[in-house]
């Protein structure tokens, strides 16, 4: 607007405004979901995680975080025992330009099957008694605490006493377990101290008459 130049050209001097990405480590805390019930015979599962917490409070994990599930992702269990949650550090990918230093930490969360341990389970071997015959007198029954066992569920339980001769003697249990179907699941449950039987053999009774003479 200057009237006293005619000829006034323009040059652009390029400058910008340039914003730095975030180098400071971020640290992404995922947590997982978990569970503890107790032994029923059912399987049971636990999935995925319950939390995702950076400690930084700019990084926004809901939009800075490409997550890949997997078939690890979900714990299952029937028996009694520990079952992970298998979310790995990997599984987790940070895709916000404005951080380029991201890491993933995995808290550990697991399905925990606790064995039944209100009610405990006591054998009890049989007891029997006969009168003298010189053969062995066994018996492999037993009787135990009903209704702890989970349907489905067949406890057995080994047995080992004899007594032949006049007298008594204990009948023992020896070993037990349970199984469902092929599968072992003692370890479900809790046993207590097997009661022993007793096995007693009575003398024969034999009479004598004497032969009458005349």
């Amino acid at each position: 607007i200057n009237k006293n130049f005619t000829n006034v050209a323009f040059k652009i001097v390029d400058d910008v405004l340039k914003i730095n990405p975030i180098t400071a480590e971020v640290i992404v805390t995922v947590t997982e979901n978990g569970a503890t019930v107790t032994y029923d015979g059912t399987e049971h599962s636990v999935k995925g995680y319950k939390s995702m917490t950076a400690d930084n409070k700019l990084y926004d994990v809901s939009k800075s975080v490409k997550t890949t599930e997997t078939a690890a992702w979900t714990a299952t269990g029937t028996d009694a025992g520990e079952y992970p949650v298998g979310i790995a550090a990997g599984d987790f990918e940070n895709i916000n330009k404005n951080f380029t230093n991201v890491a993933f930490k995995i808290v550990d969360g697991v399905l925990k099957i606790n064995p039944i341990t209100e009610n405990t389970i006591t054998i009890t071997a049989n007891s029997a008694s006969k009168t003298y015959d010189g053969t062995p007198l066994t018996d492999n029954g037993i009787a135990y605490t009903e209704g702890v066992l989970v349907k489905g569920d067949v406890l057995t339980a080994v047995v080992e006493g004899s007594q032949t001769d006049a007298g008594s003697s204990v009948n023992t249990v020896t070993s037990y377990k349970v199984m469902r179907g092929d599968k072992d699941v003692t370890g479900n449950y809790t046993f207590g101290e097997s009661v022993m039987g007793t096995l007693t053999v009575s003398p024969r009774p034999v009479t004598i008459t004497a032969q009458d003479y005349t």
